[in-house]
């Protein structure tokens, strides 16, 4: 219609030389259009962005926890990536200080930026699920400044799924001086090369034993580092893949031996005026091994062997009173050994407490 309009008006004037240069003009138009409208729609859509930030809403000046998302079951080692807007809500001009994490989990950020009433920033973060395995929920801290500082908390949550399995709990509860074993392969089938084990070679004995490549399994044998334990101990074993992975499995030791104070078993008593006392102490364990030798940490405990033999030693030991109020705790270092092997030695704690 347009250009129609301008024809008419062109040729009552005899302009018809103006009415064709209007029409190449608008032909020109619709011809650049299209182009512009194909080169838009060639973009390739994983260069295009398609989640949609979440929107923090500052109301309140107070220090308060807003629910983030909730990223759902994601695989160890992940790195989540999340856009969200914080818009200013409270009435003021705030400040945006900076952007901190409550772990190791990603980079602080220094942002000093101020945020007019009603504007919005957008901010982009980066999180390490790291090593965790699991149900876990995180903080991220947004410091304002109004003109005083204060903490916005905004709480994210997402469950951790292992990379690799050692058994259906992927923990170990491992009796002292009893050698067990574990499976480790990747659970997405991939292939798993071990760069390094670690552990505590003074609590743990661990070689692999095995490695099936057919199904990428390595098969490993663990037993404690001591034939015996009198406490529970808790530890782990951790491995290093070439492809920068990482897996932790937890080792808890249980003791095969016993330690009994008499008269109360766990500690050893006194009355309120009681200054001095002989207590007894048994010590019993499954494990042929004779006592060499005991020495005690602290001079207010002074420990003679009444008796002994290769499952057992009753201590005799002469014991000052705590103190005040305040109890203590000795240690007993226990030398253990056996027919050919070495002396073993043990780190046994004495709480000392008063009656009450």
């Amino acid at each position: 219609m347009v250009c129609c309009d301008i024809l008419l008006l062109s040729l009552r004037k005899k302009r018809i030389h103006e009415c064709l240069g209007a029409i190449i003009v608008f032909f020109g138009i619709f011809s650049i259009g299209d182009t512009v409208g194909q080169e838009i729609s060639s973009t390739p859509e994983s260069n295009m962005k398609t989640d949609s930030p979440f929107l923090v809403t500052i109301t309140s000046l107070d220090d308060v926890i807003i629910e983030g998302p909730d990223f759902g079951a994601i695989p160890q080692f992940s790195v989540l990536t999340m856009h969200f807007r914080v818009r200013n809500e409270t009435g003021k001009e705030l400040w945006l200080d900076q952007m901190r994490f409550t772990c190791s989990c990603g980079s602080n950020q220094t942002i000093k930026e101020p945020l007019a009433v009603g504007a919005e920033r957008l901010l982009l973060v980066e999180y390490d699920v790291q090593d965790n395995i699991g149900w876990r929920e995180d903080f991220i801290l947004i410091v304002l400044r109004a003109p005083d500082y204060t903490t916005l908390r905004l709480r994210i949550g997402f469950n951790a799924q292992p990379l690799y399995v050692a058994n259906p709990a992927n923990r170990l509860d491992l009796l002292a001086g009893t050698p067990s074993q574990f499976n480790l392969r990747r659970l997405n089938g991939n292939i798993m090369n071990i760069q390094e084990l670690r552990y505590d070679d003074l609590l743990l004995e661990v070689k692999e034993i095995e490695r099936k490549p057919d199904i990428e399994e390595h098969i490993f044998s663990i037993r404690s580092a001591k034939p015996i334990a009198f406490s529970e101990t808790k530890t782990s074993v951790a491995f290093t893949m070439t492809d920068g992975t990482r897996f932790r499995l937890p080792v808890i030791v249980r003791p095969n031996a016993e330690v009994v104070m008499l008269p109360a078993k766990h500690y050893l008593l006194f009355d309120e005026n009681e200054k001095e006392k002989i207590h007894e102490i048994r010590l019993t364990w499954h494990v042929p091994l004779a006592l060499e030798e005991v020495i005690s940490s602290n001079r207010a405990v002074r420990c003679e062997i009444l008796e002994s033999g290769l499952a057992g030693a009753t201590l005799s030991c002469e014991v000052s009173a705590p103190e005040g109020e305040v109890g203590y705790e000795a240690e007993l270092r226990v030398i253990l050994g056996a027919d050919g092997h070495g002396n073993q030695e043990y780190h046994i704690r004495i709480p000392v407490v008063k009656r009450r």
